[in-house]
């Protein structure tokens, strides 16, 4: 191989690295989905969605400046749960003519 294939090698296996992480962080995600899912129930409006994700943002901020590197990735991983519920509870449901 020559250094041009090399270097798409290495930037293949670079990336693939990076998706097995992501993959890794969307199982945490997930999860997250499902357990704020049953304990709190679906999202009922985007005001709703925005102040919890508002809290969520909080949170995460705090814990970025307090230093603490795994809340921080916790409180990421919700705020991102939470996104995503918004994605499904809310926007779904008004494609599907329900607001």
């Amino acid at each position: 191989m020559g250094m041009l294939e090399d270097d798409l090698t290495e930037s293949h296996r670079a990336l693939n690295r990076r998706m097995n992480v992501a993959d890794d962080m969307l199982r945490a995600v997930r999860i997250e989905i499902e357990r704020a899912i049953k304990k709190h129930g679906p999202m009922k409006s985007g005001h709703e969605a925005y102040a919890v994700i508002l809290e969520e943002l909080d949170e995460f901020w705090y814990e970025i400046k307090h230093g603490s590197k795994t809340k921080a990735r916790d409180e990421a991983i919700q705020v991102a749960a939470m996104a995503v519920r918004f994605l499904m509870d809310v926007l779904t449901r008004r494609e599907r003519g329900h607001d």
